[in-house]
């Protein structure tokens, strides 16, 4: 099974929780083959001291020296291709116009570092 049909069975299949809002916790989203790829591919590279959230796009992955492009491309092309499908899971949604998707690998400080809290309505 690819890593994309994968992601999104995944997605399709793991129970909605409603409280306190609509939501889903999902498990072992990759294959155990992609998880160690991309596992190895990040303690190489990105063991940086860092204070400040950093987020690695995938057109920056060679350049970090993390090797998963393909398999976040097969994820995002399977999403948006399900889309309607995968909204069908939640009891409200809605759609745009046009549609995007953001991935990416993040470096995050050791704490006591403070995330910023964005709400969209």
């Amino acid at each position: 099974m690819n890593e994309g049909k994968r992601f999104v069975d995944k997605c399709l299949t793991t129970t909605v929780g409603l409280q306190p809002w609509p939501h889903q916790i999902i498990n072992d989203t990759f294959s155990l083959d992609a998880f160690t790829k991309l596992k190895n591919s990040c303690f190489k590279t990105t063991l940086t001291k860092t204070k400040e959230l950093h987020h690695i796009f995938p057109n920056q992955y060679r350049d970090w020296g993390i090797d998963f492009y393909d398999e976040t491309v097969d994820i995002c092309t399977n999403l948006l291709k399900n889309m309607k499908e995968l909204c069908r899971v939640y009891p409200k949604n809605r759609t745009y116009e046009k549609l995007g998707i953001n991935a990416h690998v993040s470096i995050t400080p050791p704490l006591p570092y403070k995330f910023l809290s964005l709400i969209h309505i």
